[in-house]
């Protein structure tokens, strides 16, 4: 089960994490793709995997952090591997964190380690973290390897940067 995005204007508040609660009933693997209250609020449900980007998780779990502080405190950085591996170990969630053209930060066993996305000269980012998403998703419900898993998430991320048009992400076209 994948949640992902913002709720629109009349949703409940407890909308998405009751949808994880009967997903994790059910056992299905479930992969949250939120932020804010939505992120915070599901995690007692033990999701197995969230991937907010790296602002998304700041302002989810560091709200009183300026945009200011966010881009030049390295500080945060250490403090926000802190906090997912917290949510790892508490939760038994594993945390993925994007960071556009940063190397993505996900936790590993009781460590954080990082991948580094291919270097590009995107045309529209528009859509990259849902096809981050899908690709991850692609290969993690077959064999639950995350770093294989991200690889593939970086591969659809990618060719979704390099079009004109979000979301279409053609894997032939990356043959070609």
């Amino acid at each position: 089960i994948i949640i992902s995005g913002t709720k629109a204007t009349g949703f409940y508040d407890n909308l998405y994490p009751e949808m994880v609660n009967i997903a994790k009933k059910e056992k299905k693997i479930v992969i949250l793709d939120v932020k804010g209250n939505d992120l915070a609020n599901s995690l007692k449900y033990k999701p197995d995997v969230i991937k907010p980007n790296f602002f998304e998780f700041i302002s989810t779990f560091f709200p009183w952090k300026t945009v200011k502080e966010q881009k030049l405190d390295n500080s945060i950085i250490e403090d926000v591997k802190f906090k997912m591996i917290e949510i790892n170990k508490k939760y038994k969630t594993k945390v993925i964190l994007t960071r556009g053209k940063f190397s993505t930060l996900y936790t590993y066993e009781d460590s954080i380690k990082s991948i580094k996305p291919e270097k590009i000269i995107p045309i529209n980012t528009t859509g990259c973290g849902d096809a981050f998403t899908a690709g991850f998703v692609s290969i993690f419900s077959k064999n639950r390897d995350i770093e294989e898993s991200i690889i593939k998430g970086h591969e659809c991320a990618k060719i979704n940067a390099l079009t004109i048009k979000p979301g279409n992400v053609n894997m032939k076209q990356e043959k070609e």
